[in-house]
């Protein structure tokens, strides 16, 4: 893939994590856009950088930050014993990304015309 790739980058936290202290929307863009890094958040480079260096400035991914939703049930749950590699963990990433959509205009995610979003976090 060459060019300018428009990434989705979805914030999930589980129902029992709301009160727990999060990185802001603000930070994950600065992790995943800016150029040449941050300072503190990003001192060897952004995500957008990583990509760009490994293309030979071939790729330029712009990633979008969605606000944190929360899923309906806590951590627990969809781990269901197996450290979430479960049919419930799926079904909060189905939920997640649901919400997500409501978010966005899924046709600036699509690059390729055809019909789906050609790069999510």
């Amino acid at each position: 893939y060459t060019g300018k790739l428009r990434n989705l980058v979805v914030l999930i936290r589980f129902k029992d994590h709301v009160n727990r202290p999060l990185p802001s929307k603000r930070d994950y863009h600065i992790l995943m856009n800016n150029v040449r890094g941050h300072p503190t958040l990003a001192p060897t480079g952004s995500v957008r950088d990583v990509f760009t260096q490994n293309s030979f400035d071939k790729l330029n991914l712009i990633s979008k930050v969605t606000d944190w939703i929360t899923l309906p049930y806590t951590e627990k749950y969809y781990a269901d014993g197996k450290s979430g590699k479960t049919a419930k963990m799926k079904e909060g990433l189905n939920y997640a990304l649901h919400q997500a959509v409501k978010m966005i205009n899924i046709k600036d995610f699509d690059g390729d015309n055809d019909g789906e979003i050609d790069a999510i976090t």
